[in-house]
């Protein structure tokens, strides 16, 4: 029997960060499982593409709402249906995955990389009609 748990501790602010140490590709200082989990099925969890576009730019990558770019659910996609699941539910697994998750993604999207994708067509940014990925593609 194998132990992946490395004694990890529970409380708030190690479930806080849980939902990025399950996305951990490696073993790392900041990956602490012995056995890297890799589920990146949640990726599209930890933000909401709330369109900045100073440019006015117009494709059918700009777009508002529950949905990404790439027409994943959002962030804020996830705190309505967990809302509701835990209305629904009297499931401690239930519980236990989704509080992890709220917790974790009312932080992701008071960050503003967290919460818009900018869209660019200028000087200073370049050239970026597909939106900046939370700011990932502009150079600092």
């Amino acid at each position: 029997e194998m132990d992946i748990s490395n004694n990890l501790k529970w409380d708030l602010v190690n479930s806080a960060v849980w939902p990025d140490h399950i996305k951990c590709d490696s073993k790392s200082p900041f990956c602490r499982f012995k056995i890297p989990l890799v589920l990146d099925e949640f990726n599209s969890w930890h933000f909401q593409d709330t369109p900045y576009n100073p440019d006015n730019i117009t494709n059918d990558y700009v777009t508002a709402g529950e949905v990404t770019y790439n027409g994943t659910a959002s962030a804020c996609w996830l705190l309505r249906k967990a809302y509701y699941s835990l209305l629904d539910s009297s499931d401690l697994f239930t519980y236990n995955f989704l509080l992890r998750f709220i917790v974790h993604i009312v932080g992701d999207i008071h960050q503003p990389l967290h919460a818009t994708n900018g869209f660019w067509d200028n000087a200073n940014f370049g050239s970026l009609p597909r939106g900046d990925l939370g700011g990932n593609l502009i150079s600092l």
